[in-house]
């Protein structure tokens, strides 16, 4: 009976995880909004950087003033992924901790109707297997 505990624990436990890993939904004016936010930080990077360029243009010669913008926009893009990859694992402690515990909650759960599911099995084997069998097809024609 531990082997189906296990198998049914695992099905059912990446189904939650893998669900509840996505993000929250929101609304398509949601997106909107935050794609026009992106255009125009994209729109503005790209004047700063015309706009450092014309100015070393000035005081240096076009060479060198496209490799410092060059390299300020290169600083830009590296502190851009620094933050973001702080956010994602300021924000994954959360998650795990969460994740753990509905696991341990679960596995504590079949742990305790273990012994409930055994008795039926062992007196009637042909109708637990054809059982098994209809809530395998069942839950893949829902899962897949």
């Amino acid at each position: 009976m531990g082997g189906l505990r296990t198998i049914i624990g695992g099905v059912v436990i990446d189904k939650i995880l893998s669900a509840r890993a996505k993000p929250a939904s929101k609304s398509e004016g949601y997106h909107v909004m935050v794609a026009f936010a992106g255009l125009f930080v994209v729109v503005g990077c790209v004047f700063l950087l015309i706009a450092l360029y014309n100015s070393m243009c000035m005081q240096f010669t076009d060479d060198k003033a496209a490799l410092i913008t060059a390299c300020a926009s290169m600083i830009i893009a590296l502190l851009t992924v620094l933050a973001a990859n702080a956010v994602r694992e300021h924000n994954r402690p959360k998650i795990d901790g969460t994740f753990h515990d509905l696991k341990s909650q679960f596995e504590g759960a079949l742990k305790g109707m273990e012994g409930d599911w055994e008795k039926p099995i062992r007196e009637n084997p042909k109708t637990a297997a054809a059982l098994a069998a209809l809530a395998g097809y069942i839950l893949a024609d829902k899962i897949v």
